[in-house]
């Protein structure tokens, strides 16, 4: 991964600790693209080695900014009640956009920090961004979150067809 890439995530990260940034720009700058803009652009395409290289990138944005990556995910905490504002927008969007940073290894640690992003969530786009970082992991976080999701929303068709989504997406061998 070129240093200057990891220095621009970095100068990122850092406009991030200002709560007067915008962090839904923010978010969008800092998030890499998904697996059909990227198929878009190429010849021949290869959704598998597409997944390779970004879970790399993702990985070593991890090493080289992992207490940034923490830091600024926490600051963007809200304790507030859910609100459809700008501000409370953007933190969740810069939360998510971190949290797929900081759970890029799927170990025992992301694990913990996707099911406690779970546990706190007081609304669907929180509960999604989780479900989201949690659906490669082979750790029971996944398994205990997924069938929290259920439970909750067995009898909204609607949101059970995302939690379909979200499992379909997971990019596990089983």
């Amino acid at each position: 991964v070129p240093d200057e890439f990891l220095d621009v995530i970095g100068s990122l990260l850092k406009q991030a600790e200002d709560p007067k940034q915008d962090r839904a720009l923010l978010a969008r700058a800092l998030s890499l693209p998904d697996v059909v803009m990227i198929a878009q652009a190429q010849e021949t395409v290869d959704p598998d080695a597409i997944s390779v290289v970004r879970n790399a990138l993702k990985k070593a944005v991890k090493s080289a900014h992992k207490d940034q990556l923490v830091k600024v995910y926490e600051l963007c905490a809200g304790c507030e009640q859910f609100g459809i504002t700008p501000a409370s927008m953007g933190r969740r969007s810069i939360r998510g956009v971190l949290l797929s940073y900081i759970t890029a290894t799927n170990g025992t640690g992301c694990a913990a920090r996707a099911k406690n992003h779970y546990d706190t969530a007081n609304n669907m786009t929180d509960r999604m961004t989780a479900l989201a970082n949690l659906r490669d992991n082979q750790n029971p976080e996944r398994d205990d979150a997924l069938s929290d999701f259920y439970e909750r929303f067995k009898d909204c068709p609607l949101v059970i067809d995302k939690w379909f989504g979200v499992q379909a997406m997971a990019e596990r061998e089983d």
